[in-house]
């Protein structure tokens, strides 16, 4: 009996738990703000150009 449970709700309870975890972690889509695109439009080093979002907005 409790294997058929578990058969039955085991893929929702880890699906909730896995949404969950998706929805807490943090991701970082911000676009860059306007000081960090002039100053990476002056600069060309390596730690400026900390990525190809940065380095797009940087060109236009």
């Amino acid at each position: 009996m409790k294997k058929k449970l578990f058969l039955i709700f085991g893929p929702l309870v880890l699906a909730a738990v896995l949404l969950a975890v998706v929805l807490v972690t943090p991701f970082n889509f911000t676009k860059p703000d306007s000081e960090e695109i002039h100053e990476a439009s002056l600069s060309q080093s390596n730690n400026i150009f900390k990525g190809t979002a940065v380095k797009k907005a940087a060109f236009e």
